[in-house]
């Protein structure tokens, strides 16, 4: 914000409600100890940040945010962290049986996370500002694949539908 750079703004703002939906879908469920609620939201946390950390590292998506301000990029990136926060925070929901258990849902559940953000690392590489095209249009750009993003996500969680232990 000091610097004015709305795309950062905008990235930030997607990883900070990514991070709380985790959160919340940890603490869906019954269990002995609220460690439980820990564990489950760090696991989805640091499925997060790993996915995230492998984009950074494959497409630079950070230097597009960061230096150049590409609004896009920074709406693209929100548009895949509102994605995945769900899907992962549905993944760890539930009631608590064991360690063992959550992390078989995880994988079970949250396995399409990784396809989406292939489907990321691809748009990143394609979208993202270049000598030929140094302020690609953000609402073609940005929007577009963010709503991509999103709609998958969506459906996915359709798919899935209710957690164990959801009230009906």
């Amino acid at each position: 914000m000091e610097r004015r750079n709305v795309a950062a703004l905008v990235a930030l703002c997607g990883a900070l409600m990514a991070v709380a939906i985790i959160y919340a879908g940890g603490s869906l469920g019954e269990g002995p100890s609220y460690l439980n609620n820990f564990f489950s939201a760090g696991l989805g946390t640091a499925g997060l940040l790993v996915l995230w950390i492998l984009l950074e590292l494959g497409a630079n998506a950070s230097m597009s945010i960061a230096e150049e301000r590409d609004l896009g990029s920074g709406v693209r990136l929100c548009g895949l962290l509102l994605a995945t926060g769900p899907i992962l925070g549905r993944a760890v929901a539930g009631d608590w049986h064991s360690a063992a258990a959550t992390i078989r849902d995880f994988i079970r559940d949250g396995w399409p996370v990784t396809v989406l953000w292939a489907i990321a690392f691809a748009i990143e590489r394609f979208a993202r500002p270049s000598r030929r095209r140094p302020f690609p249009p953000w609402p073609s750009y940005g929007l577009v694949p963010a709503v991509l993003y999103l709609a998958i996500g969506t459906a996915w969680l359709r798919h899935l539908g209710r957690w164990e232990g959801m009230p009906r």
